[in-house]
């Protein structure tokens, strides 16, 4: 995905990457579009009936496990925030995730959530603000160098 987009405006090495880039598709069985944005750190975990489009925004440290959606709302594409944890069969439609959230499997965003929100529901509802950092296992944790 990173090498797609990195190469995208390339013209004859582009076509190589996105030949790749499309049987992984295939192969996993995911619609992850290579032209979003994605921050460092990104951790897919199980990428199977994951799926997303290009104007997606993923910032640092994000986990997405399986079957996650990231779909548009009124054509308005979701905005995921750093250290995030996104757990399985969530739906994330067109809504601006704050940092240090985690997103309950099977929870429906149709809200925007706040910094530090745990949700879970459908639709999803705030039931903490413990944020993800105590649950995940980040490689750097907010403030340490």
């Amino acid at each position: 995905m990173r090498l797609a987009n990195f190469f995208n405006k390339t013209p004859v090495v582009r076509f190589f990457f996105i030949v790749i880039y499309k049987v992984v598709k295939i192969v996993y069985s995911s619609d992850i579009d290579f032209r979003c944005s994605v921050g460092k750190g990104l951790k897919l975990h199980h990428v199977i009936g994951t799926a997303w489009g290009p104007n997606v925004k993923i910032g640092n440290n994000v986990t997405i496990t399986h079957n996650v959606t990231l779909g548009h709302k009124n054509g308005v594409m979701p905005v995921i925030g750093s250290y995030v944890y996104i757990g399985p069969g969530a739906c994330i439609v067109g809504v601006k995730i704050g940092d240090n959230c985690v997103i309950a499997p099977g929870s429906i965003v149709i809200t925007d959530v706040p910094d530090n929100a745990v949700v879970a529901g459908n639709p999803a509802k705030i039931i903490s603000y413990k944020g993800a950092l105590e649950l995940i296992e980040y490689p750097c944790k907010m403030g340490v160098n």
